[in-house]
Order: structure tokens, then sequence, then C-alpha cells
């Protein structure tokens, strides 16, 4: 629908919130990592989206292993 700033706003809300509540490495963390890398890629955002891809992966890296499907 185009509303790209409400829904950024929501996003970092979201990950703020499993930040604190599980954790920076917790897979359900890295998963809105990863969601919010992929609407700022959207937005053309492209330094920031790369900067949160690559957390996204290092994070599943370590606490899911480099063969895991979610890794992967």
């Amino acid at each position: 629908q185009g509303k790209y700033e409400a829904a950024e706003e929501m996003n970092r809300r979201a990950l703020e919130g499993y930040e604190k509540a599980l954790g920076k490495d917790h897979p359900n963390t890295l998963t809105s990592v990863y969601c919010l890398a992929h609407l700022l890629h959207t937005t053309r955002c492209y330094t920031e989206a790369g900067e949160l891809y690559q957390r996204a992966y290092d994070g599943r890296v370590r606490s899911l292993g480099p063969q895991h499907p979610r890794t992967i």
C-alpha cells in the first residue's frame, strides 16, 4: 500500500521488543532483523539493509549453524 514509513517504524519497534525480550541472537529476533532489512531494501536504503542482512546471517550462523536451512 506504499506506507513504508509506518511499516519501518513498526518493524523497528518490533525488533526492539524482540531484542529486549529474547536477546539479539534469538532466531525470532534475527527474523525480525531480516524483515526490517527487506523493507529497507525495498525502499532503496541499500547500505543499512546490507548491514542488517549481514547481522541476520551472522547471528544465524552463531545460533543455528552454517548448514541450518534458515541460515542458508
